[in-house]
């Protein structure tokens, strides 16, 4: 198995490893965020499968990591794709990397939507992903192994998001302050070389993809976008960062969603009654197909979702849903 990511400050190679875990084979990396000569070998057979796992930039995958995926031989290889953000919404980044990968001679059969812990903000999604986002993405993991087992090739995977995708933004450039000791790790981190080594407190502005390794791994804690635009940013994102989001697999034409409250469940529901539902998923739950989450909070919160149970068990929901859909006419011909 390749796990072919792009995890500039780690997020997202914690998502994709707790996958990859969960899929159980021997794992290959390829990580495309080492500076430009150093990713090594780029190559897939047709046999193998890619977990391909990127962070969102505003709704965006990075350019760069892009750019890298395009060099990579993928001679018709099977992949899940990943997208990370950070607790905001990943916008269009799904589609985008679908396409992508689709274009660079993948075939994508299951996706995967994380939150993570924000990359500039780090309280928005701090700590995630967290022990229960590692249980949950190992059982995504084990799903799309199983979906895999039993593919037939004929199924369409449809994501959420816009084509076109919506424009690029910039990010804020992150640059030292008087803590730096001059160590270089900074300089030699950089995927594209924005630091000089000769001059480790600036950056080159028109290199810097805003990826905040730097900020990451400096050991001293001495780079950062300032106090001004970190304050900007943090106002500007509180409203659409305040809830947890959850995690989302997708596998063909089904969606599994990795959180939702009953409120959530009854709206999308409408033709049963509130009462019902609550008798249906204390009974789901009684049989271990979903989990039912009690939050200590003021007012109080609860959130169902499936539970590695119930992800086994969407793929043969999936290849009954194609059944009935394709002997419709036989089905009701006969009543």
């Amino acid at each position: 198995m390749k796990e072919i990511l792009f995890s500039p400050t780690g997020g997202t190679r914690r998502v994709a490893d707790a996958i990859c875990k969960g899929f159980g084979e021997e794992v290959s990396v390829i990580d495309l965020c080492t500076p430009k000569g150093c990713i090594g070998n780029t190559r897939c057979e047709e046999g193998d499968f890619a977990l391909i796992a990127f962070p969102v930039f505003g709704g965006r995958i990075p350019a760069l990591a892009a750019q890298r995926l395009k060099e990579l031989e993928a001679n018709g290889a099977k992949c899940a794709i990943v997208v990370v953000y950070g607790n905001r919404a990943y916008d269009d980044a799904l589609v985008e990397l679908q396409d992508l990968s689709e274009s660079c001679g993948f075939r994508v059969v299951a996706a995967v939507s994380a939150s993570g812990e924000h990359s500039i903000v780090r309280e928005y999604g701090a700590g995630r992903p967290d022990k229960a986002d590692i249980e949950e993405l190992e059982s995504f993991g084990r799903s799309i192994r199983e979906a895999l087992q039993k593919d037939s090739g004929t199924a369409e995977l449809k994501l959420p998001g816009n084509r076109p995708y919506k424009k690029a933004g910039a990010g804020p450039n992150p640059k030292s302050d008087r803590k730096c000791t001059g160590c270089g790790v900074c300089a030699k981190a950089c995927p594209v070389g924005a630091i000089p080594a000769g001059n480790l407190r600036s950056v080159d502005k028109s290199l810097c993809i805003s990826c905040m390794r730097c900020v990451s791994l400096c050991p001293e804690g001495a780079r950062s976008i300032g106090s001004v635009m970190n304050f900007l940013v943090k106002a500007a994102l509180k409203k659409a960062c305040a809830e947890r989001k959850p995690n989302e697999l997708f596998l063909c034409n089904l969606h599994v969603r990795g959180n939702m409250r009953f409120g959530e469940l009854a709206s999308a529901m409408t033709d049963i009654s509130e009462r019902m539902l609550a008798v249906r998923l204390k009974n789901l739950e009684s049989h271990n197909l979903i989990v039912r989450r009690a939050y200590r909070e003021v007012p109080p919160r609860v959130e169902y979702s499936l539970s590695p149970l119930g992800i086994s068990a969407m793929p043969h929901i999936e290849a009954l849903f194609y059944w009935a859909k394709d002997h419709f006419d036989e089905i009701a011909g006969e009543n």
